[in-house]
């Protein structure tokens, strides 16, 4: 037990040795949907959708219709989640140098959390992109785990936002 901690410590202190405080972060940072890529997603839907009314309309085969209809219905659905991005505008998570606020936990104080991490999380044959963080009771902790794939910053940005943020609170403290 005792060696985890060690471990983890010497993890954590090896990360923090590789990224450095970005001294022009404003106050205050929103993180939302990124508009450029949920445009790319409609192109793609969109050209997904005209793929299956071709594969409906103009081939004669009835497995090449059912196939059309397959992809017409995921297009559609994945369409009507990309305009739902697009409508929202309100940031999924803020940064500050008093805490991290999300939709989900709400405003949680640098004091209260813990472990946040951006990895890339696997699942089966997918990857994506996540940014979590433990808080509360650290026999019982509750956690905050957010998929990042369609947001407006970067795996490495958002590292370097956890750290100075952080790094700030740390400052104001002493």
């Amino acid at each position: 037990m005792a060696l985890e901690a060690v471990q983890k410590e010497t993890e954590h202190t090896q990360l923090d040795s590789e990224i450095k405080e970005d001294t022009s972060l404003p106050a205050k940072t929103e993180i939302g949907y990124s508009k450029s890529t949920t445009y790319i997603t409609l192109l793609v839907v969109l050209i997904l959708i005209a793929g299956g009314i071709y594969l409906m309309k103009f081939t004669e085969e009835e497995r090449n219709t059912y196939m059309g209809l397959i992809l017409i219905f995921l297009g559609a659905h994945r369409f009507y989640k990309a305009i739902g991005r697009l409508k929202d505008n309100k940031p999924k998570i803020i940064l500050d140098d008093h805490g991290i606020t999300t939709e989900n936990a709400g405003f949680k104080s640098w004091s209260e959390i813990y472990d946040e991490k951006v990895e890339i999380r696997t699942y089966k044959r997918t990857s994506e992109p996540s940014f979590s963080y433990l808080y509360g009771d650290k026999k019982n902790p509750e956690a905050e785990v957010l998929n990042i794939d369609n947001f407006e910053v970067s795996f490495k940005d958002l590292e370097i936002m956890l750290f100075t943020y952080r790094a700030r609170f740390k400052k104001s403290k002493v």
